[in-house]
């Protein structure tokens, strides 16, 4: 069943305040915004920890920043072991031999419009160990339907255009998408639109 995820920029742990506030399955936390990683505690957001999903975008994958590889891993690697889901992308873990194991594994093609044997290539080599494979493309005259037939394929998907209509998103989420991605009052994504709004069309959906 999809999930809403409130995807936040964070740029100070005053950000981190918002939390509470946002009505979403799920929050990821895109902190590639941040100067420094240093800055987030995860003691202190512990209690958030089973609606969270902790974000590093590199930039070469649309992230807002750059953190050294060094300072990613440990960051990545706490995270996981104090039992928070994470999003790495799979270039990096693969470069950087990181154990992705049970986490949201993830592609931004952003650089070039793949094919659908690309995509494949991709979905099946990480859809065994991971708890969700991402798949992000640019719109294109085919980009829909390479999507949809990845979700008749593949059941742990999350799937999307990065500059695609909004609605898109939602029919992706009705063929079997697990995350739809919102925003909650700043978008980290062309295509996203207010989690509010979401929300309401999720459950307008749901009741038809």
């Amino acid at each position: 069943m999809t999930k809403l995820v409130a995807s936040m920029p964070v740029r100070n742990k005053q950000d981190l305040d918002r939390l509470s506030e946002i009505n979403s399955d799920m929050v990821e936390l895109r902190l590639d915004y941040l100067p420094s990683l240093d800055m987030i505690d995860l003691v202190n957001i512990a209690k958030y920890r089973e609606k969270l999903i902790l974000t590093v975008r590199n930039k070469a994958e649309g992230g807002a920043g750059f953190h050294e590889p060094d300072e990613k891993i440990h960051f990545l690697r706490s995270a996981i072991e104090s039992g928070f889901l994470v999003d790495v992308e799979a270039l990096f873990a693969e470069k950087f031999h990181f154990d992705s194991s049970g986490q949201i594994v993830s592609r931004h093609f952003v650089d070039h419009d793949p094919g659908y044997d690309e995509l494949r290539e991709f979905v099946e080599k990480y859809s065994k160990d991971s708890r969700i494979v991402k798949v992000v493309i640019r719109e294109s005259p085919e980009s829909r339907s390479t999507l949809i037939r990845l979700l008749n394929e593949y059941s742990n998907l999350a799937v999307m255009e990065v500059d695609g209509e909004s609605s898109s998103r939602f029919l992706y989420s009705m063929l079997g998408s697990l995350l739809l991605y919102c925003h909650a009052g700043e978008k980290t994504s062309p295509a996203q639109i207010e989690c509010e709004e979401a929300y309401s069309i999720l459950e307008l959906l749901k009741q038809r």
